[in-house]
């Protein structure tokens, strides 16, 4: 596929009608032509087709009437956006992209007796070629027999080079386009983007004993990339003609040599560098200025270099073997043409791999410029002592020499390096035992010999570096279904990712290390996929980040595919060691008996702005002996923006500040955790949760010198609640640590919060007492918010002061037994629950008591009645009572909303009731407001008075 000429016939003959059909929003629209392609016969084309010969061969399976093509060439079409004359495109003049990128299938050929000719139809027949079955639609058909297409007209014979494309795209727009062989979906509306495979396979036949080379220019066929440009395609009766140009460059690689040589491999390297491109975005304008000034031939000029799309390689790998059977060297040349997109080299290695793994290394000079369509000659001759010549013959110099390497560039050869580095690892003395990665490699299946088999010392996984310091990537893929990678005794010394399931969602490629060591200077990146650390000698050296997947293709983000690190418990004690950055963006477990021993390291947990919660969960049992350890050494640091749940033991034995809590971010210290070394600094709005069981625990907590920073401090009680057994308190007498209130430790503003757990199936009740001072009398404590998210509590504080709100949300009741002095915020009655023997879900005042709230009383969720008992005194701002929700006001009761002008608004939406009086002696309730609002309904129509 080296130089082609393409011919788009519009004529009026081909069309039966006017090629213009109309027009969009961006340009005149004609039939798609069936375009004609032909091969130059020039220099550069005879430079790589030593046959002198091309042509156009879909693969066909079958034979006679009953063969059909199952696999057809194909070019592509890209429109500029450039227009006719006639009627403009989008574009006044060429740019960087294309607008489209149309696909037309290789159907057919010319007949040799045509030619100079255009494509002629008449009726719908082609009269000067014929068609094979890829498109059944079109006539003349031509016969299959004897492995080849021929015409079915007698004494007409088919030129092979001109093939006949047709695209199914019904129409295209008028103007001028990039023309591209071979066809890739990759792209549109973007730029024309030249690919080349990284693993190519060359084709051998059997000659006698040995295989030899099939075809010298079989990979250039399979591998070449032609572009070229075409001014104006309009319809009608014009015709345009144009041809392209061979982007590709590479090496003429010729091989003989003594006996007994057998080729597996040809790799040819960048070293230190990848310079080999896979992917290159290229200049719509470029390649118009290239294909009309000059020669016309092609350049690097048209490399869109800055493309953020570009990928490139260290390795180009020529697979010489059949299975078993490998290229045989012998005493006649055998010449290879291996392709590649044109680039500089510094360093261009060729190595060469024997049937036994050994590898002879050859070096080319340095900064070796390849150019479009042009390929160096190398010329190489082996000796049966295992020398390599460069040159024709042994006299040569030597070049290189086979010996024994355990080179990985692909999984094939991977495995294969891995199984002679595990089997050598059992002796210290036999080399080598390191894989060394040349070039970025994807892993497909799980080979559970030998990657997990045991071995006396550690296989090492190492890695080339590019000149920018980055090491090669082995990729954990083949997710179709998931997979469990499992690695033991391996140094890797290279860094790791896994395959996103992407937008199919596939399986997942997850990790496991046992015995194993990631070195200084790597990464390990796992995208929402899991991680499991077996706690038996795992040193992670290099920096660790489980992450959620990026976007995919399609370009939508996954949150549901949450990334988990697990410490699995293994040896007694076994410890897992991380001394560089480590980075938790989803769910991380420290098993019973694991430790997790940051060592220097950075630890973060989560980011500020993730849309998941991250979190990390020491695990313990209340067991001397067996609870999960994260320990901070000296230079540590640990970073939290989620929630941390220690149930067992962390320790900061690094220095004062490094454990720090950000912004919004959470640490809940559970009953039987150990908290030790320096303490956790909250920074902002961060909460230290201390949950309490007992009294020492409460006394701890509230400890304005002690170790835990409490900012929220929870009552807690019942098996679920708590890690071990025991006798625990649910009486609590609340006195201040500080002036006349309860304060955060370390902080001389900020008042403690407070929440209830109490278990809803234990019928034990939260009681919060007040202390007394020496007359006897209550004494006056000021605490945060007070929340109750389970279970039932009383208030018998007499003289308590909730700075804040007070929230039933999830309580099983509530009940202001004695009365809460002052509450400055708001009551929220969000979820109040009824739980059979044990409440009905009720909320109360007692009788005769007074509650003050400066803010609003919220009824939103409650199972019972909100009741404001017989002579009891209420006074808030305001009240919003939702729908389906049930308020009394007892006789005798006063509950006062605002003041006369200033708030007072009741909002009902559920019903009220305010109960009449029924003695002499009794008074209605009197609910005073300013405002009603809502559409709920009122008991026995006694309704609120206004101020």
């Amino acid at each position: 596929m080296a130089t082609a000429t393409m011919v788009a016939c519009t004529n009026d003959d081909f069309t039966q009608e006017s090629s213009i059909i109309g027009h969009d929003n961006l340009g005149e629209l004609i039939n798609a032509p069936i375009m004609g392609v032909g091969l130059e016969s020039d220099a550069i084309t005879k430079a790589i087709d030593e046959s002198g010969k091309f042509l156009w061969d879909p693969t066909t399976e079958g034979e006679g009437s009953n063969a059909k093509v199952t696999k057809t060439e194909n070019i592509g079409l890209c429109w500029t956006g450039v227009g006719s004359s006639k009627y403009p495109g989008p574009a006044t003049e060429t740019g960087d992209n294309v607008y489209t990128n149309i696909k037309f299938d290789h159907v057919g050929w010319m007949f040799a007796s045509a030619k100079n000719e255009n494509p002629k139809l008449h009726c719908g027949v082609l009269e000067n070629g014929a068609f094979h079955n890829w498109n059944s639609q079109l006539e003349p058909q031509a016969a299959y027999s004897n492995d080849a297409w021929a015409p079915q007209i007698p004494g007409e014979t088919f030129d092979y080079e001109r093939g006949l494309f047709k695209s199914n795209n019904g129409t295209i727009y008028t103007g001028e386009y990039i023309v591209y062989f071979p066809y890739s979906d990759s792209f549109w509306n973007a730029p024309v983007t030249a690919e080349q495979d990284r693993i190519l396979t060359l084709g051998l036949k059997q000659s006698v004993t040995d295989y030899v080379v099939a075809n010298p220019t079989q990979l250039v066929n399979e591998n070449s990339f032609n572009v070229g440009y075409v001014n104006c395609i309009e319809g009608g009766d014009e015709a345009c003609a144009f041809t392209t140009r061979m982007l590709t460059s590479g090496i003429k690689l010729s091989v003989k040599g003594e006996a007994n040589i057998n080729i597996k491999e040809i790799v040819l390297l960048s070293q230190g560098e990848k310079a080999f491109i896979t992917k290159m975005a290229l200049s719509a304008s470029e390649i118009k200025k290239c294909r009309t000034t000059g020669s016309g031939d092609l350049s690097k000029d048209i490399y869109m270099l800055q493309d953020k799309n570009n990928e490139y390689a260290s390795t180009l790998v020529v697979k010489t073997h059949d299975g078993d059977n490998c290229l045989k060297v012998n005493s006649t040349t055998q010449t290879i043409y291996i392709p590649f997109l044109p680039n500089t080299f510094n360093n261009l290695k060729v190595l060469v791999v024997n049937n036994e793994g050994k590898v002879a290394e050859i070096g080319f000079d340095s900064a070796m410029e390849f150019i479009p369509n042009k390929f160096r000659p190398l010329s190489l001759y082996f000796n049966s002592n295992g020398n390599v010549h460069k040159g024709e013959s042994a006299t040569a110099p030597v070049a290189g020499t086979f010996t024994a390497k355990n080179y990985a560039y692909d999984e094939e050869s991977f495995i294969d390096a891995f199984t002679k580095a595990r089997t050598n690892a059992n002796d210290e003395k036999v080399a080598p035992r390191t894989v060394q990665l040349l070039d970025n490699i994807t892993l497909t299946e799980h080979k559970a010999n030998p990657y997990y088999t045991p071995s006396a010392n550690p296989v090492i996984v190492n890695s080339d570096e590019d000149l920018k310091g980055e090491k090669n990537l082995l990729t954990l893929g083949g997710i179709e279904s998931n997979k469990n990678y499992m690695f033991r005794d391996v140094v890797f010394d290279a860094d790791i990712e896994n395959e996103p399931k992407g937008c199919c969602n596939k399986g997942k490629a997850s990790l496991t290390l046992i015995d194993a060591t990631t070195a200084k200077g790597t990464k390990l990146t796992l995208y929402g996929t899991t991680l499991n650390l077996y706690s038996q000698n795992v040193k992670l050296y290099g920096d660790v980040y489980s992450k959620f997947e990026p976007a995919d293709e399609e370009g939508e983000l996954h949150p549901d595919r949450v990334p988990e690190i697990k410490l699995i418990y293994n040896n007694s004690n076994g410890t897992v060691v991380a001394k560089g950055e480590f980075l938790n963006e989803g769910k991380m477990d420290i098993a019973l008996q694991t430790k997790f021993s940051l060592e220097g390291g950075q630890l973060t947990n989560g980011s500020a702005d993730a849309d998941y919660r991250a979190s990390i969960t020491v695990k313990g049992s209340g067991a001397e002996g067996e609870d999960g350890v994260l320990l901070m050494s000296e230079g540590a640091t640990f970073t939290n923006h989620g929630d941390i749940y220690n149930k067992g033991n962390i320790d900061n034995d690094s220095e004062a500040g490094t454990f720090t809590n950000e912004a919004d971010a959470t640490f809940t210290d559970y009953v039987g955790s150990t908290l030790s070394g320096h303490r956790i600094i909250n920074k902002d709005n961060a909460e230290f949760i201390c949950e309490v069981n007992s009294l020492v625990r409460y006394n701890n907590a509230i400890d304005r010198s002690g170790i835990r920073p409490t900012t929220i401090l929870r009552f807690v009680y019942g098996d679920n609640a708590n890690i071990g057994t025991g006798t625990f308190t649910t009486t609590y007498t609340l006195r201040p640590n500080k002036d006349n209130g309860i304060y955060v430790p370390y902080s001389e503003d900020k008042l403690m919060k407070f929440e209830s757990a109490i278990d809803a199936e234990n019928t034990n009740v939260l009681t919060i007492n007040n202390a007394i001072d020496a007359e006897n009398k209550a004494i006056e404590t000021k605490i945060g918010d007070l929340t109750v998210k389970s279970g039932k509590i009383n208030l018998n504080h007499n003289a308590l002061i909730i700075d804040g709100n007070y929230t039933a949300n999830g309580a099983a009741n509530t009940q202001f037994s004695v009365g809460v002095q002052e509450i400055t915020g708001d009551i929220i009655l969000q979820k109040v629950n009824k739980v059979d023997g044990y409440s009905n879900g009720d909320v109360w005042l007692e009788k005769g008591k007074t509650l003050n709230v400066i803010g609003d009383i919220k009824v939103e969720d409650v199972a019972g009645t909100v009741s404001f008992q017989e002579g009891s005194n209420v006074k808030a701002a305001n009240m919003t009572v939702s729908g389906s929700q049930k308020v009394t006001f007892e006789k005798n009761n006063v509950t006062a909303l605002g003041e006369k002008g200033i708030n007072g608004v009741l909002e009902n939406w559920g019903e009220i009731t305010i109960v009449n009086a029924v003695t002499g002696s009794d008074v209605a309730a009197k609910v005073w407001c300013n405002q009603r609002l809502g559409k709920g309904t009122y008991v026995n129509n006694s309704y609120p008075q206004y101020w």
